[in-house]
């Protein structure tokens, strides 16, 4: 976003609500119905790229299930980088909004999980 708390398509949904509702059209009142549809529009992107994410993962865990036992160590051995790289990832990372760094405590132990799986 920029200096404003909300984007230009928040500021139009909120005089369209506003004015839906019959409520005075004033300056403050846009800002912060504009600055709700911003947090809403946030949450919404934030929790699409969350089950996207998550249904990678799922794809990823079930390809390698499915095909482990009958490919060679060294296809293995790629195909885990491969999905540890994924499952690296955060969700603001698959849109671009963040930089490669800390790994939240459920993806770890995810991550953790998914290794104990293969091993035994």
């Amino acid at each position: 976003m920029s200096d404003r708390a909300y984007w230009d398509v928040d500021k139009v949904a909120a005089i369209r609500l506003l004015g839906s509702f019959g409520i005075e059209v004033t300056p403050a009142s846009i800002g912060r119905a504009a600055e709700q549809f911003a947090e809403h529009r946030e949450w919404a992107a934030n929790w699409s790229l969350e089950r996207a994410h998550d249904a990678m993962i799922r794809k990823l865990e079930n390809g390698a299930m499915d095909r482990f036992a009958s490919k060679s160590d060294d296809w293995a051995s790629g195909y885990s980088f491969a999905e540890m790289q994924v499952a690296s990832m955060s969700p603001a990372e698959l849109a671009g909004r963040e930089q490669a760094g800390t790994l939240s405590k459920g993806r770890i132990l995810r991550s953790m999980l998914r290794q104990a799986r293969r091993a035994g």
